[in-house]
């Protein structure tokens, strides 16, 4: 009898436990809060449904919901002169009128 309360009660404990073992990477940021936010709300460990997706800003920053993380993507529209284009052929392939930097022989 001691025994099955003593395992109830352990996996009663492992169970309780918040989750905090997000995989670590370089860029990110990572944010811990001690309570819920907002208080009184249950904790989630993703984020709903209806929040994933794309978004886009009038700037055009784009930012990913994904299951477990929020991220901000950018992206640029560049011009370059025929004049520099000319010397960066080693490096890119003009293929179609486009920027290549794959290898076509």
């Amino acid at each position: 009898m001691k025994k099955s309360i003593l395992i109830v009660a352990a996996i009663l404990l492992i169970i309780s436990c918040k989750k905090a073992d997000a995989a670590a990477c370089e860029e990110c940021v990572i944010l811990y809060f001690e309570t819920p936010q907002p208080i009184n709300d249950s904790e989630l460990n993703s984020f709903p449904n209806k929040f994933k997706g794309l978004y886009m800003n009038s700037d055009s920053t784009f930012i990913r919901i994904e299951e477990d993380r929020i991220l901000e993507e950018y992206s640029w529209k560049l011009k370059i002169h025929k004049l520099t284009l000319d010397s960066t052929k080693t490096e890119y392939n003009i293929v179609n009128g486009k920027l290549n930097k794959k290898r076509y022989e």
